[in-house]
């Protein structure tokens, strides 16, 4: 006769399978510790596990506020019900849970840290970020409390904060490159955030370029706040972040600026191509989220987008309009596609560019000879060539229109007509810009330069 061993071997035998996987096993032993254990809170608490681990949830939430009506007092008890409760996706009955864990184990981090993690999911930032500064105050050196307070002060848009425990987190692990880089995005979000305030703006720059002194964007955002000289164009690794980081709020918030380049560029088109419809090759220039794309379209036997940010060639291609859309550097793509356009446009692209020089040279190459060229840029008063463009605080060059006119000629690109417009508001002010009509006249000598 076969005798069963008693009922708390059974119990430490159910958990040894457990810890091995093998729920069944622990399953049916536990069961069987129960029959003479009754309601055993320890007993329940394992077979709870048991039954989350083997995707039972409602069954183990069950068994475990079972257990808990017999050991109100245990925490671990609590806090394993109270992450079933999480994951169950019940969070109003997790908090509660955590929260009574809290208030019997004030010192308990994991309770806690899960309790923000919960917060943060349900987007109380402000909430998980308080209970995560009590759980440093028990564990100032928690890494994974450091890492979610750096994210929930992000979501809360404290930048200053965000970066300070982010430098805390730097110290304390070894993959520094990506902190390091989440601590040049707060700083970059936190110039956003305060750059209609110029003095502001700059101290944010001077502490970012403390940190990271080769910087691109700073280094661009310095310059344009006058503290350092100005480049000849943007960086291509400002212009890719720049418009990566705001791909996804991009077109509202142009809408919100009453920002018209398209509309303006489309004017042109339907003027100097009528008739033509559907056999021009075209190339749409920092093309973006393709806001020009549908009002080119008509016109095309192919439209090709350009633009260095894949986060908005992204939300370009689901405009569908596009036959291709490449990622890259618009002077690459202008040197690399020669005598293949009949007409190429730029909204808002040439504001990136001081020097436009090569850029204009580039559009001659690639314009077929008799293309024509639309674009928009700011508008710099004044008639000295020499003093042709400006960097703006925005980021933004200016170009002077009799510049305009002698880098164009400069470039094999006759100036047919130029239009003033109010392209867009910004820091409450209207910006005032040009629509640049050109057409390429004559061959243009290839240089060493493109060779």
């Amino acid at each position: 006769m076969i005798t069963k061993p008693p009922a708390a071997e059974r119990l430490t035998l159910a958990a040894e399978k457990f810890s091995a996987g093998s729920l069944a096993e622990a399953e049916e032993l536990v069961r069987g510790a129960l029959l003479e254990l009754n309601n055993f809170p320890p007993a329940l608490h394992l077979l709870g596990l048991v039954l989350q681990a083997s995707a039972r949830p409602a069954e183990a939430i069950e068994t475990l506020q079972r257990a808990r009506t017999f050991a109100p007092r245990d925490v671990e008890l609590r806090h394993n019900l109270a992450i079933c409760l999480m994951e169950s996706g019940r969070n109003e009955e997790a908090e509660a849970e955590f929260r009574a864990v809290l208030t019997l184990a004030p010192q308990a981090v994991e309770a806690r840290g899960n309790l923000a993690i919960l917060l943060e999911k349900r987007g109380a930032h402000e909430q998980a970020t308080k209970e995560l500064d009590e759980l440093l105050l028990c564990a100032p050196e928690d890494e994974s409390a450091l890492r979610l307070l750096t994210r929930t002060l992000r979501h809360s848009k404290q930048f200053e904060r965000e970066i300070a425990t982010s430098k805390q987190l730097l110290s304390r692990i070894p993959e520094t490159d990506q902190v390091r880089q989440s601590i040049g995005r707060a700083y970059f979000l936190w110039y956003d955030s305060v750059d209609r305030d110029p003095d502001l703006a700059k101290s944010v720059l001077a502490q970012w370029l403390e940190f990271e002194p080769n910087d691109a964007t700073a280094l661009h955002l310095m310059a344009a706040h006058g503290g350092a000289p100005v480049p000849p164009r943007a960086d291509s690794t400002y212009l890719e972040r720049y418009y990566d980081e705001f791909a996804d709020t991009f077109e509202q918030v142009l809408n919100k600026l009453g920002y018209c380049a398209p509309e303006l560029i489309e004017q042109v088109v339907v003027r100097e191509f009528a008739g033509r419809e559907g056999s021009l090759q075209i190339g749409d220039l920092g093309c973006g989220t393709g806001l020009c794309g549908p009002r080119l379209k008509p016109w095309a036997q192919q439209l090709v987008g350009v633009d260095l940010s894949q986060r908005m060639l992204d939300r370009a291609q689901t405009t569908g309009v596009y036959d291709r859309l490449v990622r890259g550097d618009l002077e690459s793509f202008l040197t690399e596609h020669p005598d293949s356009f009949d007409l190429l446009v730029a909204g808002d692209t040439l504001i990136y560019f001081g020097d436009l020089a090569s850029t204009f040279a580039g559009v001659s190459r690639a314009l077929k000879k008799g293309g024509r060229f639309i674009g928009t840029v700011e508008l710099q008063p004044g008639s000295d060539p020499d003093a042709g463009f400006v960097l703006h605080r925005a980021g933004r060059y200016a170009h002077t229109l009799q510049y305009l006119k002698m880098v164009g000629v400069e470039a094999g690109l006759r100036v047919v007509s130029t239009e003033q417009h109010d392209l867009r508001q910004e820091y409450g002010k209207t910006v005032h810009g040009l629509l640049l009509l050109c057409e390429r006249t004559v061959p243009v000598r290839v240089s060493e330069e493109f060779g």
